[in-house]
């Protein structure tokens, strides 16, 4: 496991309890926090009752589909990524779940090489993910007022602190008056106007 800053939770589905078993005893060993499920069902209860780095999920299950139970997962925790394992594989479930949202597609009995070295990097892609968000979100949530610019000088954002401390930004929209940048013509004749002025006349003496 190449990221040890959080712990990191993964459940495994999987009819077969040797299976879930011996892959909950690597994922733990590796130091991972490891989930089982023997079903569909327990799988998306469990995803509703805590959140999931990763879901390892046999494509075939008793109750429901590995694919279906992948979609109803992302439906709860959108980032959490799935590696589908598969003992029945064809390239038309591969595709399938590549374009559902698979992070990868495995047929069993997997090499744990590849299958750990598939899970490290599913579990970076989700903490890559996070952190953007956790970016996109802050100027959102920062207390002080954030305003962006474009290269016009228009405004493209403003968070709510901002909106509340410039109320009309919200009424005139983006393009509020002080986004706005003096023409260069303007500041060009100003500053003609400042240094071509002759200086004043004083009254001279006798």
């Amino acid at each position: 496991m190449s990221t040890t800053d959080s712990r990191v939770n993964i459940l495994v589905v999987d009819d077969d309890p040797n299976i879930r078993k011996t892959l909950c005893d690597i994922l733990r060993l590796k130091g991972y926090e490891a989930a089982a499920a023997s079903t569909g069902a327990e799988a998306i209860e469990a995803a509703g009752l805590q959140t999931f780095n990763l879901a390892l999920i046999d494509l075939i299950l008793p109750d429901i589909l590995g694919l279906e139970v992948m979609a109803r997962i992302k439906a709860i925790s959108t980032l959490t990524e799935a590696i589908i394992l598969t003992g029945h594989a064809s390239l038309e479930s591969a595709v399938a779940a590549v374009k559902d949202g698979a992070f990868s597609y495995l047929h069993k009995p997997c090499d744990m090489g590849d299958l750990l070295e598939k899970i490290d990097q599913a579990v970076e892609l989700r903490q890559a993910q996070l952190e953007i968000q956790r970016l996109a979100s802050f100027p959102q949530l920062h207390p002080s007022p954030v305003i962006e610019l474009d290269a016009a000088g228009t405004i493209t954002y403003a968070n709510p602190s901002a909106e509340r401390l410039f109320p009309d930004l919200k009424l005139s929209g983006l393009a509020h008056p002080c986004s706005r940048k003096q023409p260069q013509e303007s500041l060009d004749y100003a500053a003609t106007q400042n240094y071509a002025k002759p200086p004043s006349k004083r009254g001279s003496g006798p």
